[in-house]
């Protein structure tokens, strides 16, 4: 996005200081939904405060809502993670989300989803992506292919997967959103789709949809214009080029009455487990259309209400990149590893990078325990990916290479030492972490259930151990005992 809307992509609603005479926790409390974090150096002295949007234009009525800051201080220099511990306890105990482990109970798709890897199976996509979405589509697994991975996963020892089917619908990945059927005759077709969801069930396996429902493309034939979301300037919001095309921005205030028949029709098709959706609560947008507007707050909560629909529909429901205030209302999420912001970093000037030494995984600490979350694709770091994830391992796999996955077969080795390692540690993704400490030698987290992942940073290795058992130690270069 350009850089006047960076403001909307805060990830959660506090931030915190730390210095040799004190440390201080900022929670936005109240209204969070038009506030971001901001910060200044001036002669050396770095500034955090909260600023909050109280109107858009100057022709505008001032905001009326209540605005509250909680501050949490300490008169000593407390370590970023015990704040971060400290953010987690304020999610639970004031904003009412329920730790994961309360909610595996009666719960069957997410206690299931708790101990398995999730495999996205890349099928179909365009390339390159092209403003108009004209590019042609390449397969890269059909149906009848996908099943042939399933069974080599099975052959390695996996027992439990999410298989996540990226680009089954017309056109492929990204193809033409909101249109999603007929199902791609380029894969198999609706017939094929049938057989495989059956495999996949009779492997034990959950089987679901990568599906969006915030996006839209002009080549869709399902597209109602009168459904995107516009700026103050009666402008339609752009979120990006990908592979459809230019993608706008559906209002999610108005698209489920309008799109949420595709999502029933979905589910009927036999898919079952834990639901993934694309870049869901990615941005805190506001819709000026004038047959739906919506603010800050409305236009978050109906992501939120659409997350909520998919999560009835299936039992639990997962969604990219998930802010604070989607917490209530999701089970998994996508994306919360710090490699996206080094790939972003490179794109900032040196004076700016020169402020930031190293990226602390605070929101990671915080919310380990209360949602499921995946940082990295394991396909592509190895079995080293289970430090980012902490142990919820995500695969990208093609039968045939080319696309955004990687080669299946080259990964079957991690697939099955993973495998292995989740046996071992079925309550990890139910566990808070409860000690985190950085130094020169390494990185140790210590994990309730008496869980340890303790990385060295001279040797390069990652160790696992429950209690005083060694469960794994994994080398850098993928070497894995």
């Amino acid at each position: 996005m350009d850089q006047s809307e960076w403001e909307k992509f805060n990830q959660f609603n506090a931030f915190c200081v730390m210095t040799r005479r004190g440390s201080l926790l900022a929670i936005v409390a109240e209204g969070d939904f038009s506030a971001w974090c901001d910060s200044e150096v001036e002669d050396g002295f770095c500034r955090c405060f909260t600023t909050f949007r109280l109107r858009h234009a100057p022709d505008e009525l001032l905001s009326s809502g209540p605005i509250r800051i909680d501050y949490r201080m300490r008169a000593a220099r407390v370590p970023w993670p015990e704040l971060a511990m400290q953010y987690r306890s304020c999610l639970i105990e004031e904003t009412g989300v329920i730790p994961l482990s309360e909610r595996l109970d009666g719960n069957p798709v997410l206690a299931y989803a708790a101990e398995a890897a999730r495999i996205k199976l890349f099928l179909a996509t365009k390339y390159p992506t092209v403003p108009d979405g004209s590019s042609p589509v390449r397969v890269h697994a059909t149906f009848a292919e996908a099943g042939k991975i399933l069974d080599a996963l099975r052959g390695r020892g996996l027992e439990k997967a999410i298989v996540t089917l990226v680009g089954w619908n017309i056109d492929g990945h990204d193809g033409a959103y909101p249109t999603r059927f007929p199902v791609d005759p380029r894969l198999g077709g609706e017939e094929g789709l049938k057989a495989l969801i059956a495999k996949a069930t009779a492997m034990g396996y959950q089987i679901v949809v990568h599906d969006n429902v915030t996006d839209a493309y002009l080549r869709s034939p399902d597209l109602d214009c009168d459904m995107l979301s516009t700026d103050e300037y009666g402008e339609r919001q752009i979120s990006g080029i990908w592979a459809g095309g230019e993608a706008y921005k559906l209002c999610p205030a108005v698209c489920l009455e309008r799109y949420g028949a595709t999502l029933d029709r979905i589910h009927a098709l036999g898919f079952h487990g834990c639901a993934y959706l694309d870049a869901q609560t990615t941005g805190l947008f506001r819709c000026s259309h004038p047959k739906h507007p919506a603010d800050e707050r409305e236009f978050a909560l109906s992501l939120c209400r659409i997350l909520e629909y998919v999560r009835r529909l299936y039992g639990a429901s997962s969604s990219e990149n998930c802010a604070s205030y989607a917490l209530p209302y999701c089970d998994e999420a996508a994306n919360l590893g710090r490699s996206g912001w080094e790939q972003f970093r490179s794109r900032l000037d040196d004076g700016f990078n020169r402020l930031v030494s190293r990226i602390v995984p605070f929101y990671n600490v915080a919310v380990h325990g209360l949602v499921i979350y995946r940082s990295c694709w394991s396909s592509r770091t190895g079995l080293f990916g289970l430090y980012e994830n902490l142990g919820n391992d995500w695969f990208e796999f093609e039968y045939t290479p080319g696309g955004l996955g990687c080669d299946f077969r080259d990964a079957l080795d991690d697939v099955e030492a993973s495998a292995r390692i989740r046996r071992e540690l079925p309550d990890l993704a139910g566990s808070f972490v409860e000690e985190y400490r950085e130094n020169e030698d390494g990185i140790f987290i210590r994990f309730t259930h008496d869980i340890t992942f303790t990385f060295h940073t001279k040797g390069g290795t990652l160790t696992i151990t429950r209690g005083s058992r060694v469960i794994a130690v994994i080398n850098q270069n993928r070497d894995e005992k």
